[in-house]
């Protein structure tokens, strides 16, 4: 046999092989409908929330895996698929896992797939010897980066678990078992639960002392039963979290620190100030519509783990890592010893959920607060430690930008710290520099509190926008717009900071948006919808009824005549329909875009030029930062006149000052937008024609738009301040 013939024998061989195996691999083959045990379908459930807020998948792996004096009698593989099973083509997306993970689809030998979300059980790595099958197992994990987990989330995998089933169903009964203790929730001030000095009470908590967190709130853990026996002499302990951790520990487990600047293991601190570092505990700022669901005048929180760890497992006391060595971070612990590694025992994630581990969690702390905690006397030694300037997600994560911060602190800013609650509070003095408002608690169980977690996440801090344009509709060049805010209505985000895989949404919305131009059938019965479903409703906010009557008759001429121009007058009708609306999609924009609200795209509108916008108000977007991104909740409207823009910035380019005076407003927010049209995919309807007032030349930015921000410029002046911020079409449109 001549080598070439042999390479095309064994070319042959290989599809051969591929057609074999794409035949044996049919989902119906291996559909199992036999019901999900309660435990199982809420972890799924849970395990799909983090994926949606992290848009990767949870990874977990059974301690067996990772644990170097054990055997594992198989190597299973559990993976979650955010389809339905119906639709699910296994396969392909064996191929597709195979390929990105660098696997061989000759190691993966199926088991089943659940109906309902997919989720697919296999053997991989079976046809090796015991110790060979660990051997390979571990090489994988080790080669699970964040960058093969968003891979995984593309690919709709929301749980990916590794190591014997039995394993997997022990984990999930754990977490089922897990309850959050009322009885032992507490409130560290005065008058509630509050000391001085180390704690002597009488309670065993090992031999270290015990100071008294003041200012947080505990939400305390049930462990196991006799509790005290059976962790007599564990000392408290605290681990600070972000947000996305905090939920993934509760899911998952704790993963020991990756940067081990004093060992292996995991990190913990006898310093409940110290585990507050926006390092460690992340600073959450808290949207307003979830701080009347949940903290009412709270605009901060932070979230601390209390953990419990035996003495015998403290390895390491070791100094602070951030360059506070000058400076008191707690004046009851010593700088030289306020860090402890935990022995993990080899294992690389700790389930410190599970009573058996090395450290476990025993509550959840949170801070709430009305203003920066920054501001707060404990939190003095921060300024003169490691924190990020500008604040870094990947190391710390202070919720607001560092000179705005110091800039408060100079200012004297004050604040107050708040506990959750639902009935009436009392304000009781904590110190002599800040109160804490005292409100009852009824959570009892710990899928609330994933819950908090999940509705904390979701919700980020976005500004108000909307103005005015012109159009050059035949040209598709890279043009740039320059956007204004003409609207003051403080609970409506047309801006959103997002995950760049928003683009899959805002792709998802363009397709949707070109197929509803072909069929006038759809489109009567989508604007009936309309009529009935949202205007009935919304409408009896407006008292003017002439204002509603012609909003309604333009709606209906619309649905008559099939055509949406209609609509697009109703909008620019009367401008208290137009905040109305706006506010109403930014706050829940996949509801209406179901409802057909936003989807009366017509080609002949679609546009390309330069638009303005410009905004004179009080907020300092400080969470807007270069390299994030950003997308539109609803229409945007702008100007193609950048002296119109100016105006409603309230800013004098050639004086360099505000116009306006005004107490609660001082910074003037002017945008550039620049839309590449990338692909064809447009980003704007000229509307001026179909404007009630068309001398405005309106050109609106549709929602789901998503850009990133590539410049932002603060100029500070004698008033007041100017805020630049240019954002360009993300680049993933290519």
């Amino acid at each position: 046999m001549t080598l070439s013939f042999a390479k095309i024998y064994f070319k042959h061989e290989h599809y051969l092989q591929h057609i074999l195996i794409g035949s044996e691999l049919s989902t119906a083959k291996f559909l199992s409908d036999k019901p999900l045990t309660k435990e199982e379908k809420d972890y799924y459930e849970e395990c799909k929330e983090y994926y949606h807020l992290t848009h990767q998948p949870l990874i977990s792996i059974a301690d067996e895996v990772l644990d170097n004096s054990s055997r594992i009698p198989s190597s299973s593989i559990k993976i979650g698929i955010d389809v339905d099973y119906k639709k699910f083509d296994l396969h392909g997306f064996l191929n597709q896992l195979c390929d990105v993970a660098d696997l061989n689809i000759n190691d993966i030998a199926m088991k089943q797939i659940q109906v309902g979300s997919a989720i697919l059980e296999a053997e991989i790595f079976n046809k090796f010897e015991a110790d060979d099958k660990k051997i390979c197992l571990k090489m994988f994990v080790h080669k699970i980066t964040d960058k093969l987990k968003e891979q995984f989330g593309i690919m709709k995998i929301f749980l990916m678990f590794m190591g014997p089933i039995k394993s997997f169903f022990k984990m999930q009964k754990r977490r089922a078992e897990i309850q959050l203790n009322p009885n032992y929730n507490r409130i560290y001030a005065i008058g509630h639960d509050y000391w001085t000095g180390a704690n002597n009470d009488g309670r065993d908590r090992g031999n270290k002392p015990y100071y008294c967190p003041v200012g947080w709130q505990r939400w305390s853990f049930y462990v196991t039963d006799n509790f005290d026996k059976k962790f007599k002499g564990w000392c408290i302990s605290y681990h600070g979290t972000k947000f996305a951790h905090g939920l993934s520990i509760l899911l998952s487990g704790l993963k020991p620190a990756e940067s081990d600047e004093h060992g292996a293991g995991i990190y913990a601190t006898p310093s409940v100030n110290y585990a507050a570092h926006p390092r460690y505990s992340e600073v959450k700022l808290i949207e307003s519509s979830t701080r009347k669901k949940f903290f009412k005048s709270g605009k901060y929180v932070q979230f601390v783990l209390e953990c419990r760890v035996h003495p015998s497992n403290i390895v390491k006391e070791d100094k602070e890592t951030l360059g506070a060595a000058n400076t008191t971070i707690d004046p009851n612990e010593n700088n030289a010893y306020i860090e402890w590694v935990i022995n993990s025992h080899g294992k690389s994630i700790v389930d410190f959920n599970d009573p058996d581990s090395s450290i476990i969690c025993t509550g959840i702390l949170t801070r709430v607060t009305d203003e920066h905690p920054g501001l707060l006397p404990e939190s003095e030694w921060w300024y003169k430690s490691h924190l990020c300037n500008p604040p870094n997600p990947k190391c710390c994560m202070l919720g607001i930008g560092h000179d705005i911060l110091v800039k408060q602190k100079q200012h004297g800013y004050t604040l107050n710290v708040i506990t959750n609650g639902q009935v009436d509070t009392q304000e009781i003095p904590l110190s002599a520099d800040h109160r804490i408002n005292i409100e009852s608690s009824t959570i009892d169980t710990r899928k609330n509190l994933v819950a908090r977690f999940i509705d904390l996440f979701t919700r980020s801090s976005s500004s108000v926008s909307s103005s005015t344009g012109n159009p050059n509709a035949d040209i598709l060049v890279t043009t740039k717009f320059y956007s204004c805010d003409l609207s003051n209505e403080k609970d409506a985000h047309e801006w959103e900071l997002v995950h760049p895989n928003a683009l899959l949404i805002a792709l998802n919305f363009t397709h949707e948006l070109e197929s509803w131009n072909n069929n006038e059938k759809e489109l009567k019965r989508k604007i009936y919808t309309i009529i009935k479903g949202y205007l009935t409703f919304r409408l009896e906010c407006l008292e003017e009824k002439t204002m509603v009557q012609k909003i309604r008759d333009l709606f209906n001429q619309a649905m008559e005549k099939s055509d949406p121009n209609y609509i697009l007058q109703a909008y620019t009708a009367e401008q208290k329909f137009t905040h109305l609306l706006n506010k109403d999609m930014a706050r829940n924009v996949s509801h209406d875009i179901h409802q057909g609200c936003t989807k009366f795209g017509c080609d002949t509108l679609y546009t390309t030029e330069d638009v303005y916008r410009g905004k004179f108000e009080k907020f300092e977007l400080e969470h807007y930062q270069v390299n994030q991104c950003i997308m539109t909740k609803t229409f945007v409207s702008t100007s193609k006149d950048p002296n119109a823009a100016e105006f409603y910035s309230g800013y004098d380019r050639q004086k360099r000052k505000l116009l306006w005076e005004d107490e609660e407003k001082k910074i003037s927010i002017f945008w550039t937008i620049i839309i590449k049209n990338l692909n064809g995919i447009r980003r704007a309807l000229d509307i001026s024609n179909r404007s009630q007032f068309p001398d405005e030349q309106e050109v609106l930015l549709l929602p789901y738009s998503v850009f990133t921000i590539t410049k932002k410029e603060i100029i500070e002046l004698e008033n007041g301040k100017r805020i630049e911020i240019e954002l360009e079409e993300y680049e993933e449109h290519k």
